[in-house]
């Protein structure tokens, strides 16, 4: 999960695998039992914020309330109006309800200007096992049609180097 890759507290900066990479900040946008919506800057400012959707391990149901708040933290990363990098790390998220789906689809398709310009690249960390989360994930990119460059994977430290963006 993202917490063991990114080691954040209020008093140290944070390093990942690669100690080339020095994190300084964490600001949680929203959080709740099942997901977590952080953005993570670096200490050098040479690479892009980056926004961490989590689903916890213990998330057993994404319900309507928990995609609102991730919306609306998302919304805010966009008021910035500044350019970052985004992880959705699902690989412990259950199959979502199609309601959640299209409700996350007609948020995505209302935001779109602001996300194409704005998030300039995206990884998915996807469920190994689940060939139905994985179906409904592309055919919602595909009727989305975002134009950052997108990796879906298994392995954090694919996502997170495919993230690695200079500013």
């Amino acid at each position: 999960m993202l917490s063991s890759f990114i080691i954040v507290s209020s008093d140290t900066a944070a390093t990942t695998t690669n100690p080339s990479v020095r994190f300084v900040g964490t600001e949680i946008l929203f959080e709740n039992t099942t997901v977590s919506v952080k953005v993570v800057t670096e200490a050098d400012g040479k690479i892009l914020p980056m926004l961490c959707i989590e689903a916890k391990r213990d998330c057993s149901e994404i319900d309507g309330a928990t995609v609102d708040g991730v919306l609306r933290a998302t919304e805010s990363m966009l008021e910035r109006e500044t350019k970052f990098a985004t992880l959705w790390e699902l690989s412990v998220c259950p199959v979502p309800s199609t309601s959640c789906v299209f409700h996350c689809l007609r948020w995505a398709m209302s935001n779109k200007r602001n996300l194409d310009t704005f998030n300039m690249r995206m990884a998915i960390m996807l469920p190994s096992s689940s060939s139905t989360f994985t179906t409904i994930l592309k055919n919602v990119l595909i009727a989305f049609g975002p134009k950052c460059s997108i990796r879906t994977t298994v392995d954090l430290d694919d996502a997170m180097s495919f993230l690695r963006v200079r500013a």
